[in-house]
């Protein structure tokens, strides 16, 4: 965040909202789980999701099926090798 706001001072505003999202749906490994896990009791919907998921537009649905699908491949394999 950072570089970003040092390099544009005039378009970090537009941007916040965005890093608040990802560390709050960010796993934490002090607390175990993601604060907005912690403070909702559920899993916020992933951001593709939130921008895309009621499109119309087939290559939308494509790649949110994607990235869902990269997402849980991910997720198995931290798993995996946490275990």
């Amino acid at each position: 965040m950072r570089n970003y706001v040092s390099r544009q001072q005039r378009a970090w505003l537009k941007w916040l909202h965005l890093g608040e999202y990802c560390y709050n749906t960010t796993h934490h490994m002090s607390i175990g789980m993601s604060p907005f896990y912690a403070l909702y009791g559920y899993h916020p919907l992933s951001f593709a999701v939130v921008m895309f998921g009621a499109s119309k537009a087939l290559r939308a649905k494509i790649w949110i099926q994607e990235s869902q699908d990269i997402l849980r491949a991910l997720k198995d394999n931290m798993a995996t090798t946490q275990n």
